[in-house]
């Protein structure tokens, strides 16, 4: 009787310290997926800038937009990795140095493109824009696939379940 109740006491802890664990993972990624999350509506609000061709909304939303990223970058780094596991950290910074390199060279060639004068803009030039949107959306899709094929791995690890999209 008393090893069985050890065994269930014992058997108890470790579980207790699973649960905490997966709940310390969860939290890990949830910090990291919030500042992912900032980033893309920064993205999408410059897009809409962009499509509408506002000038002025369009250079405050792409300084809002490197801002997020930066602050995205500098709470990787004190953030650090989780439980000694690097892999999610190094893939989101991986992902957030993308969105930065997006930034600087296509959204900001775009930019340029797209605050010229009408008088400078020629055939080459909307097919160069064009062009730009398609490298930013194919660079897009891979930054994030890399980034949620990193992120299944770590839930795999530490018995995380990530809602998707059909979930909800």
């Amino acid at each position: 009787m008393n090893y069985l109740h050890s065994l269930i006491i014992v058997l108890s802890f470790a579980l207790i310290s699973c649960t905490s664990r997966s709940d310390k993972a969860a939290a890990y990624n949830d910090s990291i997926i919030e500042k992912q999350t900032a980033v893309i509506i920064a993205f999408d609000k410059l897009d809409a800038s962009m499509t509408d061709l506002d000038d002025e909304g369009m250079a405050a939303d792409y300084l809002i937009l490197r801002g997020r990223v930066k602050e995205s970058i500098q709470m990787l780094d004190s953030l650090g990795p989780f439980q000694d596991d690097k892999a999610l950290l190094e893939a989101s910074k991986s992902l957030f140095s993308g969105y930065d390199q997006l930034m600087e060279v296509e959204y900001g060639e775009l930019i340029k493109i797209l605050d010229a004068s009408d008088s400078v803009f020629s055939v080459e030039t909307q097919q160069r824009a064009y062009q730009l949107q398609s490298e930013i959306f194919t660079k897009l899709k891979h930054l994030h696939a890399d980034f949620t094929e990193e992120q299944r791995a770590f839930g795999e690890r530490y018995n995380v379940i990530f809602e998707t999209e059909e979930d909800k």
